[in-house]
């Protein structure tokens, strides 16, 4: 249907702006998954009745911050960790935190952000480590995947390491 045309273009902007052939190719490859998975409850077969399929992130109120950190080197980084909010009904349950040092990050990712319908709603703030930190801004956040490790193009896709 429409969400999965809209789950598709996401796709192909996020293929798009990866730098690095490695990166296109699993940006690409998490969002096949993600296009096939993604598509509601599935009823197991067998004598008992079971629903499986992804969940969602917890709808408190709080989100998951992908924090753009000093260290980030290109939205390669960035990509991977981005899609599963930017192509799913989770987007607004994601902010991208950049620090200020990282103004050339920020630009691309508003151009890429800005050519795709609905990605508004992921919403992307400038914050330095001390505000990143601040008690208020943690308390509105479920988790922080930090953007920080480099891609070398050698396997380490991801590039990032969870905390929180």
């Amino acid at each position: 249907g429409e969400a999965a045309k809209r789950a598709a273009a996401v796709v192909d902007a996020f293929v798009s702006a990866a730098g690095a052939a490695e990166a296109r190719g699993y940006v690409r490859q998490i969002g096949a998954y993600l296009l096939t998975a993604a598509d509601g409850p599935r009823r197991a077969f067998g004598q008992r009745t079971a629903l499986y399929g992804l969940q969602r992130p917890p709808m408190d109120g709080r989100r998951t911050a992908l924090r753009v950190g000093p260290a980030a080197t290109s939205l390669d980084e960035l990509l991977p960790l981005a899609l599963p909010f930017a192509m799913t009904n989770a987007r607004g349950q994601a902010v991208v935190s950049f620090d200020p040092s990282q103004q050339q990050l920020k630009a691309e990712w508003a151009k890429l952000v800005g050519g795709v319908a609905g990605l508004e709603q992921l919403e992307q703030l400038e914050q330095t480590e001390e505000e990143f930190a601040a008690e208020r801004v943690q308390a509105s956040l479920h988790r922080t995947v930090r953007v920080e490790a480099p891609y070398t193009g050698r396997g380490e896709l991801l590039g990032a390491g969870a905390a929180g």
